[in-house]
């Protein structure tokens, strides 16, 4: 991963800082401007980490562009992102399918953040809500300001780890942790390998509103689904979500090799298809 001019003001041990700072902003402030102004109060909190990731890479006296490295995307790299939106909706499926079988009492958290983000809403207004604003704000402070602490460590594979455990954590969700937590990993490894915040920009833009939008015209059906899933086993809606998101791991490995053609080859090809043939198998014997 590239290195900043001053690097060595930003130490790894100061990303962990960081990042106890954001989520303790995250469940005071931003809980009190949620729960007082509901949605106003969202869009305050996501302002909050914007101002927060600027004001720390002007402590560090860090050009902007290089805390932030915003670059035009190359035709086959968007196209690589738009495959991989679709894969990372599926996984963020069957982790939460996972979660709801590990934690049966997460389906109220889910019918919660529903009722939250769908109720008195246009769709314009959720997606700059929802979709928008946590692209942009999100992004700068973990890929930005957190992920750049880290630029000094050899290992991107542990890089990826400790960001996406970072994201799964932010989101201060048992539910969506694990979901949340291979997002965040997918969007450090974009801007670790292409040193571009416009690609994990894009794609948490893009996962983001795939999912508000299948919210949004679902409308009250998803909270009655929501409430009939607490009736039907948790293996079972697993099995659905395994089926579902089958093709998973071959657009994982088709998107990742556009992006980066190093990522290219047979046997990944091989493994994802034998992946994907395993999904859709337990799908059906959980189902």
């Amino acid at each position: 991963m590239d290195s900043f001019t001053k690097q060595t003001t930003w130490r790894p041990w100061k990303a962990f800082l960081l990042e106890g700072i954001v989520v303790g902003l995250l469940f005071t402030a931003g809980g009190y401007m949620q729960a007082r102004w509901g949605m106003t109060g969202l869009v305050l909190t996501e302002l909050m980490f914007l101002a927060l990731a600027i004001a720390v890479a002007c402590l560090h006296r860090t050009p902007l562009k290089e805390v932030f490295p915003i670059k035009v995307p190359k035709p086959r790299e968007c196209i690589g992102i738009f495959i991989l939106a679709p894969a990372g909706l599926m996984c963020s499926m069957i982790a939460i399918g996972a979660a709801l079988v590990l934690f049966p009492g997460a389906m109220d958290e889910v019918e919660g953040l529903s009722s939250f983000l769908y109720s008195k809403q246009s769709l314009l207004s959720i997606v700059l809500i929802a979709a928008i604003l946590p692209a942009v704000c999100e992004e700068a402070i973990q890929r930005g300001a957190i992920l750049s602490h880290l630029r000094s460590m050899k290992k991107d594979g542990t890089i990826i780890l400790i960001m996406g455990v970072f994201f799964g954590i932010f989101h201060l969700s048992v539910a969506r942790f694990l979901s949340t937590a291979l997002l965040g990993a997918l969007l450090t490894w974009l801007v670790v390998k292409k040193n571009n915040l416009t690609l994990s920009m894009l794609l948490h833009f893009l996962n983001n509103l795939i999912s508000v939008t299948i919210g949004f015209f679902a409308g009250k059906g998803a909270e009655v689904g929501a409430g009939a899933a607490q009736t039907v086993s948790s293996l079972r809606i697993l099995g659905s979500y395994c089926i579902l998101g089958c093709l998973m791991p071959v657009l994982l490995v088709w998107g990742t090799g556009l992006i980066e053609p190093r990522y290219k080859g047979k046997k990944r090809w091989l493994i994802a298809i034998g992946c994907s043939v395993g999904l859709l198998l337990a799908g059906i014997l959980l189902v």
